[in-house]
């Protein structure tokens, strides 16, 4: 009967996975200084990014960086996926949110030095 119990408590803990307190981000996020745009889908693994536009041969396009990404948690980061990307590794960056706020590092210009802050819509 020990063993029972021993196994069933055993199978619960194993079937228990830490919460990761990810916290909903479903929803638009402007950037507070350029005004660029993430829009969190539903599913919990994609956002889309626009960053305005951009004019190439007398056509506007989206900016540089602008498209659907995957993302992951990883630690104290998010792991990014540009599916736009032929380079189909993730990359991770620095991630907080807090109150209404997503604090990012830059992951469309590696030369850009400040910090991405963006407000709940």
């Amino acid at each position: 009967m020990k063993q029972i119990i021993f196994i069933l408590l055993i199978t619960g803990l194993l079937a228990c996975n830490e919460d990761t307190k990810e916290p909903e981000f479903n929803g638009v996020w402007i950037e507070s200084v350029t005004g660029d745009r993430i829009t969190f889908s539903n599913d919990g693994k994609t956002f889309e990014f626009v960053r305005g536009s951009e004019s190439a041969s007398g056509a506007n396009i989206p900016g540089s960086g602008s498209g659907l990404y995957e993302y992951k948690f990883d630690g104290d980061g998010i792991s990014l996926r540009w599916t736009l990307s032929s380079n189909s590794a993730f990359h991770t960056y620095y991630f907080n949110q807090m109150d209404g706020t997503i604090e990012m590092s830059s992951f469309y210009d590696l030369t850009m030095s400040r910090l991405l802050i963006f407000e709940k819509q």
